[in-house]
């Protein structure tokens, strides 16, 4: 596994093409293979993040976006925090 750190936490992703692979459903293989098969090279990293990010992550983030898009759209404005500190 590989875990990547975010100013709101971290997550952990399939370490490999393999287990990438792993955790994907059949239509989504197709797809992550098809799009790897004509990345460049160099970006190949972030195929590789994006497919293995966790997908009810990715919602839950995704969630957050779109509320703070919606926020600033009619705006509303958030005190500053300070920064989140792991354990």
């Amino acid at each position: 596994m590989f875990r990547t750190g975010f100013p709101l936490g971290s997550v952990t992703h399939p370490a490999t093409i393999e287990g990438i692979r792993a955790v994907l459903g059949r239509e989504k293989l197709a797809e992550f293979e098809a799009e790897t098969a004509r990345t460049p090279a160099q970006d190949l990293v972030y195929v590789a993040l994006r497919w293995g990010y966790p997908p009810e992550e990715k919602a839950a983030d995704d969630a957050v976006i779109e509320q703070v898009k919606a926020e600033l759209a009619a705006g509303v404005t958030r005190p500053a925090r300070p920064p989140v500190e792991e354990a």
